[in-house]
């Protein structure tokens, strides 16, 4: 991560975050997401959660549960699960197999929930979860769009020691 980000040595350090180093200067959009599921396996971590819905279940079990920092999750009616160092699919796999027992021929969907920081020059920085479908534009809209200042060219998404450099106006021009 040190070598990954010596190239941002120019920017002033304001804070450390859950899973990523926020660095920031008034006249770049520099955002950096714990968010970048297409870099790796897609393994979630605490403070990421899962999304449940069940359609044709009268139960209250629908809804946004997050994993510990002991990388467990309770689900209701399946209890206490390990949701770290596995790749999503397999704990989405163990989710719905344990709900189709309990259930007849139940209606789920399981999206996972990404916990990803929003910072730089958006009008609201801050906190979001996203599932694994949103866009960048769909992101930025979430953290109320960008501001005067922002500079689309000097974008970082960075997870664990993982980063990658976007250009935005690029992005948003293709769609």
């Amino acid at each position: 991560m040190k070598n990954t980000l010596n190239h941002l040595s120019h920017l002033k350090k304001i804070s450390t975050v859950f899973f990523a180093k926020i660095y920031i200067v008034s006249t770049l959009a520099l955002i950096l997401f714990n968010y970048a599921p297409k870099l790796a396996a897609q393994e979630l971590q605490p403070g990421d959660g899962v999304r449940i819905i069940l359609y044709n279940v009268t139960d209250k079990i629908s809804g946004d549960y997050y994993i510990q920092k002991d990388g467990t999750i309770q689900l209701p009616y399946l209890g206490v699960l390990g949701a770290t160092d596995i790749d999503y699919k397999i704990l989405e796999s163990e989710i719905t197999q344990k709900y189709d027992s309990l259930y007849r021929n139940p209606e789920l969907t399981v999206q996972p929930l990404f916990k990803i920081n929003v910072m730089g020059e958006v009008k609201t920085p801050g906190t979001y979860f996203v599932t694994d479908v949103e866009k960048l534009s769909g992101i930025l809209a979430l953290a109320g769009g960008t501001t005067p200042d922002a500079n689309l060219d000097d974008i970082y998404i960075v997870r664990g020691n993982q980063e990658i450099k976007l250009d935005v106006e690029k992005i948003m021009k293709q769609g």
